[in-house]
C-alpha cells in the first residue's frame, strides 16, 4: 500500500512518465474525471495543488473567434495519419464549423459503441424539445375531496437537494419545498395530521433498463421522478444508490414537515387526481445548466433523467421504450441520425448503443452555429484538455500538449471502448468539429492518449495553405 501511495504522489506531482501512469490507470488508480478511486485530496500537500473537479463548470477558456473557412481536408487527413493508426475499429470525421464541409472521414456513417459520448445526443433531444430555459418543477397537490392527503409528485428534476439549495446553477431543495408546504397548510388552517402520498407518475414502466448489467448499479440508480441527491447516499458517482430513491426523499419530505410542526401521519403511493390543487412546488435548475452539468461530469443519473424527459414528448408516458422512440425521432428531424444506429439508454452505459461519427458532429454543429443559441449548452457543457471536467486529467502525453486549454470535448468510456466528440479551435482560427471512436483496442490507455494526440494536432492545423 505504501508503494502504491508513493507511486501516486510521485505522479501527481509530474515526476513518473507515461509507463507508471499507464500501469495505475491499468489498476483502477488513474481516472479520467469522475471520482477518482484514490481521494484527490490526498495529493493537495505533495503537489500544492488538489486535483479535484471544480464544483461547477467554470467560464469558457476560449476568447471569441470569427474563422475564415477554408481548411483543407488533404491537410487536415496528412495530420490525422501522422499521429499513426491504433488498433481496434475506428470510426471518426472532422467538419469545418464555418463552412460545413467534411475534412475527414474515417466510415463516418458507420455505427460503434458510444460509450458515454451518447450524452451529447440525449442532450440535444432534450434542448430541442423543452429549449434552454425550461425548468422541471417538484409539486405538492392537494385533492378538495380529500384534504388529508398530500399528493409529492416528482417533476423529474434530477438535482433535487435534500439539503439546503444552492449553486450557482441553483439547485432546488425538498426542504425548501416542505418549508412552502408548511406555511400553506398553516394558512389555510389545516386541522390534524396528513398523510403524504408519493406520485412518480411521471415517468412510466421500469426505472432499471434491461440492457444494463447489475454491475452498473455502481454506476446509475433506477430511474425515477423524484429523487434527492442524485438518489446516491454517499454522495460519490461511483458507489451505491438508493434502493428506492422516492422513499427516501419522501422521508426527508416529511422529517421537514414534523420539524416544523406539521403532523403526518405516514406515506402511501398513488397518484394525484386530475382536480388536485396545487398546495407549493420548487423548481429545477434550467434545462441549458442541467446540461452542461450532465456533460461535464458525465452523468449517468442525470443523463437518464433527461432521457425519461425526452420520451415524454408528443403526449408519450416517459418509458425507456417511449424514450427510446422519441430521441430517435428527434434526432432523425435535426439531421442527426443516420440509418443503422441505435439508442436505447441515455447514458451510453449499455453495449447495445451504436452512434456514427456523422450523428455526433452534427449535434455538436448545432450547438456552436451562429444561431445555435438553443443548443448552446452542448458547447459550454463540454469540458476543457487539461483543465476542468472529465479531461481535466488528460493531455499529458507526449504529443498532446497543444490541445490542454483549446480542445473541448465529451469523453465516452467503458471497457475497450473510447470516444471523444467536440470541437476545438485551431492555430489558424478555424473552428473544427470532431468525433473519434475507438471500439476493440485492448490498451485501454493507449487509446485514450492516441485520442488525445487526434484532437491535439487538430489544434495546431493550419490548414489552409
Amino acid at each position: 500500500m505504501a508503494v502504491v501511495v508513493v507511486l501516486v504522489l510521485l505522479l501527481a506531482a509530474g515526476v513518473l512518465g507515461s509507463v507508471a501512469r499507464a500501469g495505475l490507470y491499468a489498476t483502477g488508480l488513474y481516472r479520467d474525471g469522475g471520482t477518482p478511486a484514490v481521494d484527490p485530496t490526498v495529493f493537495h500537500e505533495a503537489s500544492g495543488r488538489s486535483t479535484a473537479l471544480p464544483a461547477q463548470p467554470s467560464a469558457p477558456v476560449l476568447a471569441d473567434a470569427s474563422p475564415e473557412p477554408g481548411s483543407r481536408a488533404d491537410a487536415v487527413a496528412s495530420r490525422i495519419r501522422d499521429v499513426g493508426p491504433v488498433a481496434g475499429s475506428t470510426w471518426g470525421m472532422v467538419v469545418d464549423a464555418a463552412t460545413g464541409e467534411t475534412l475527414f472521414a474515417d466510415r463516418p456513417d458507420g455505427d460503434a459503441i458510444p460509450a458515454s459520448t451518447l450524452k451529447v445526443l440525449t442532450s440535444l433531444a432534450a434542448l430541442d424539445i423543452y429549449g434552454p430555459d425550461h425548468r422541471f418543477d417538484t409539486k405538492v397537490l392537494r385533492d378538495p375531496a380529500d384534504p388529508a392527503k398530500l399528493y409529492l409528485v416528482g417533476g423529474g428534476d434530477p438535482y433535487l437537494s435534500k439539503g439546503p439549495a444552492g449553486g450557482p446553477p441553483a439547485r432546488s431543495s425538498i426542504l425548501d419545498l416542505a418549508a412552502a408546504t408548511a406555511t400553506a397548510l398553516k394558512d389555510a388552517g389545516t386541522p390534524g395530521d396528513v398523510e403524504v402520498v408519493i406520485d412518480t407518475s411521471l415517468f412510466a414502466g421500469p426505472g432499471w433498463n434491461p440492457d444494463w448489467i447489475p454491475v452498473y448499479r455502481d454506476y446509475a440508480a433506477e430511474t425515477s421522478a423524484l429523487w434527492v441527491d442524485g438518489a446516491r447516499p454517499r454522495g460519490a458517482a461511483i458507489g451505491p444508490r438508493d434502493a428506492n430513491p422516492s422513499q427516501v426523499a419522501a422521508d426527508a419530505f416529511t422529517a421537514e414537515l414534523k420539524r416544523l410542526g406539521v403532523g403526518v401521519s405516514g406515506t402511501a403511493r398513488g397518484e394525484a387526481p386530475a382536480d388536485s390543487a396545487e398546495v407549493a412546488k420548487v423548481s429545477s435548475m434550467p434545462v441549458e445548466n442541467i446540461v452542461e452539468l450532465v456533460l461535464i461530469y458525465s452523468d449517468n443519473d442525470a443523463a437518464e433523467v433527461l432521457f425519461r424527459h425526452v420520451g415524454r414528448a408528443g403526449d408519450r408516458s416517459g418509458s425507456i421504450t417511449d424514450s427510446q422512440a422519441a430521441i430517435r425521432e428527434t434526432l432523425q428531424r435535426l439531421g442527426a441520425w443516420t440509418e443503422g444506429m441505435k439508442i436505447v439508454d441515455g447514458s451510453g452505459l449499455s453495449r447495445a448503443n451504436l452512434v456514427s461519427a456523422r450523428s455526433l458532429t452534427r449535434a455538436v454543429e448545432l450547438a456552436i452555429k451562429e444561431d445555435g443559441e438553443k443548443y448552446r449548452a452542448l458547447a459550454t457543457g463540454m469540458s476543457v484538455a487539461g483543465t476542468e471536467g472529465t479531461l481535466a486529467g488528460r493531455f499529458v502525453e507526449d504529443g498532446t500538449a497543444a490541445g490542454r486549454g483549446l480542445v473541448r470535448a465529451k469523453t465516452g468510456t467503458l471497457t475497450n471502448v473510447h470516444s471523444l466528440a467536440g470541437y476545438v479551435r485551431s492555430s489558424d482560427g478555424s473552428i473544427l468539429v470532431y468525433a473519434f471512436l475507438v471500439n476493440g483496442e485492448q490498451e485501454e490507455y493507449r487509446t485514450r492518449v492516441w485520442l488525445d494526440r487526434i484532437t491535439a494536432t487538430l489544434s495546431t492545423c493550419g490548414c489552409r495553405g
